[in-house]
């Protein structure tokens, strides 16, 4: 932590001077960009170094540190750096009040969520151990998993494949990507999702054990293998789920061969740059021109590109001001709120499918003429400003984090390595988005939650009743840190 703390205040203080300094030739509608990365070092000195020292929030608030000095630090840095004539990254015409007002909002919620956090670190007092040990295990039913995992694969061919609901390392350029609507679809898709994540740790556990009694590394070798299938899955096109994928596999093998560190992560971390690489690429245009090098070759990097990339990522002023700009435009109220949390909740959300639009929908029709519903992502800060004012504007990041502390303290606090993947997985989906609007979020967690978090609990009530197939007698101890 200590290097980390240095860079940060090193990389910020840089970011502050560089932003400030550049002030007489940034465009004049980000003339007051500079608060942002100033905001961010005083924030960052006063609050986070003293938050870090609680290691059961520990995942939670680096993360939150990281994605604020994108936001906050990086962002206004290549916008400063892009020249007096950068335009912004624009789908609908902005104000220049508009924009500042987007920077100040975004300077509030920073210092408050800091605060936030530093309070939450106080209350929740963490023990401080180095070490906590716990017995590792895969406490629910093998019996039932196997079962599962073969439900799954029948399911797979008999409505998955043909329908394309899932791909394999790479999206086919010939086929395209279809957003898939139709809800048994959907519900085919999670099944079978679900059943590799199973495949995976029953691999793991399989694996782990041929491991203890005979040390031979093919078994290592094994599990790597199981852990590159998993992260091949592509679900969509959204490539955030190989990241989490990539992270949960990467810690709990070396949670369980230590000794082989250095070929567990050069292993999965090259599968994934691979995989990610041609999913971005994909999203280019691949698909479009037919094919990925053809996109390659015709990409262009500048400084003004990367500060419009970073802008739609890290949720930069001109998205903010997009977002207000909408509200402004379209009426909304706390009905729209209720229904987009509503429809947050998996199995309502089927439910209420077809009642309304989601915001997010309203505002990608919005922004495309009514030609698309999704594209564009509103962050927390316009959309706590949109239904709570300046001063309830930070209020879906406070939010946000709260959730990922819950998610964070059932991630540290569990032995088995079902729950581990399925509050890891949560955690990081909620931790890694934790500028987006909740509901955004929150749907893939529910969704997890209750498709994968039944059969883990199905498959403990099967191993309890029937102790022949229970395999918690064999165990690992570890550490969840």
């Amino acid at each position: 932590m200590c290097f980390f703390n240095r860079a940060i205040i090193a990389l910020s203080i840089t970011g502050t001077i560089i932003t400030v300094a550049q002030s007489g030739f940034t465009s004049i509608e980000y003339k007051v960009i500079w608060i942002l990365p100033l905001i961010y070092t005083l924030v960052y000195i006063s609050f986070f170094q003293a938050i870090f020292r609680n290691r059961d929030i520990r995942i939670t608030s680096i993360i939150l540190a990281i994605l604020l000095f994108l936001k906050a630090v990086l962002n206004p840095v290549l916008i400063s750096l892009a020249g007096p004539d950068y335009i912004g990254k624009r789908y609908i015409p902005l104000s220049n009040d508009m924009i500042s007002l987007s920077i100040y909002v975004s300077a509030y919620e920073i210092i408050t969520v800091s605060f936030f956090v530093f309070i939450l670190s106080i209350i929740l007092k963490g023990d401080n151990q180095e070490e906590i040990k716990k017995e590792w295990k895969l406490k629910g039913s093998k019996l039932f998993y196997l079962i599962y995992v073969v439900f799954g694969i029948l399911i797979y061919i008999a409505m998955g494949r043909s329908a394309q609901v899932i791909s394999f390392f790479v999206l086919s350029i010939n086929d395209g990507h279809v957003p898939i609507e139709n809800t048994l679809l959907l519900l085919v898709r999670q099944i079978i999702v679900t059943a590799i994540i199973i495949a995976f740790l029953l691999v793991v556990n399989y694996s782990k054990l041929k491991y203890e009694r005979t040390k031979s590394k093919i078994y290592i070798n094994i599990a790597i293998i199981a852990a590159i299938v998993n992260i091949g899955i592509i679900v969509g096109d959204r490539r955030s789920v190989q990241i989490f994928t990539a992270i949960l596999s990467i810690w709990i093998l070396i949670k369980l061969y230590r000794l082989s560190m250095k070929k567990i992560v050069f292993s999965i971390l090259l599968t994934t740059v691979i995989i990610f690489s041609l999913m971005t690429l994909f999203r280019w245009g691949a698909y479009s021109q037919g094919s990925y090098s053809a996109v390659l070759n015709e990409t262009e990097f500048s400084i003004a590109s990367l500060a419009d990339y970073s802008q739609v990522y890290f949720g930069g002023p001109d998205s903010i001001a997009t977002s207000l700009t909408f509200a402004e435009n379209v009426g909304l109220d706390f009905k729209n709120l209720m229904f987009d949390f509503g429809r947050t909740i998996f199995g309502l959300n089927f439910l209420l499918r077809e009642n309304m639009y989601l915001t997010s929908e309203m505002y990608n029709l919005f922004l495309y003429d009514g030609n698309q519903k999704n594209g564009q992502l509103i962050f927390g800060t316009s959309y706590g400003y949109i239904f709570f004012g300046f001063i309830g504007a930070p209020i879906i990041i406070l939010l946000n984090t709260t959730i990922s502390i819950i998610l964070e303290k059932l991630f540290r606090k569990t032995s088995s390595y079902e729950f581990a993947y399925l509050f890891g997985y949560c955690l990081l989906r909620m931790a890694l988005n934790l500028l987006t609007n909740t509901p955004t979020i929150m749907t893939v967690i529910t969704q997890q939650l209750a498709t994968l978090g039944l059969i883990i609990i199905v498959a403990r009530i099967f191993a309890k009743k029937y102790n022949g197939f229970n395999n918690s007698n064999i165990t690992n101890p570890i550490s969840i840190r």
